[in-house]
């Protein structure tokens, strides 16, 4: 089990995800994705697998989000993990045990300085009353923030990173 997750975490400890598989050098040398192991996942609804990076040989490993498995910086110091999660939030929202939420974001004004707007829809439809698909923000330094209720349509501000997530509110 995983310890030492940042604050917008909670570890769902009864579930699990597939290993990580170590991200390689292509022939350019960039790094390619962080990718799971061909294994099932166990990890369902209200929590996700998500991951996690840790300085290489730690004993007591400071697990950090890797919010774009795509673009790993510095993978050769670093461990990865898929760690299946449930979002934290700062608010009284609770996760949903069933929905999907999908992200949009959408460049506001052609002319000027490029502002993204976020939405968030449940192409299907399987987040319903009590729930709904609700945008969030996570302050992406530090280790204590947590997940930030936003409004549909709001736009998106450097230092953070946006999700979304099937809740209601408690």
């Amino acid at each position: 089990m995983a310890s030492n997750l940042p604050a917008a975490w909670k570890e769902c400890t009864s579930k699990a995800c597939p290993a990580a598989t170590p991200p390689e050098k292509n022939s350019g040398g960039r790094t390619s994705k962080v990718g799971m192991k061909n294994t099932p996942s166990t990890c369902g609804r209200p929590c996700y697998c998500v991951l996690f990076s840790a300085p290489k040989n730690s004993a007591n490993p400071e697990w950090t989000w890797e919010e774009n498995s795509f673009a790993v910086a510095e993978a050769d110091k670093k461990q990865f993990q898929w760690i299946c999660v449930e979002p934290v939030f700062e608010g009284s929202q609770t996760s949903c045990s069933k929905g999907d939420c999908m992200i949009t974001t959408k460049k506001k004004t052609p002319d000027g300085p490029q502002v993204e707007t976020v939405t968030c829809s449940s192409p299907t439809r399987s987040c319903e009353s009590p729930c709904k698909c609700t945008p969030f923000r996570l302050k992406v330094s530090g280790r204590d923030a947590k997940w930030e209720e936003q409004d549909q349509g709001c736009d998106k501000e450097p230092g953070y990173a946006y999700e979304c997530f099937c809740v209601k509110q408690s």
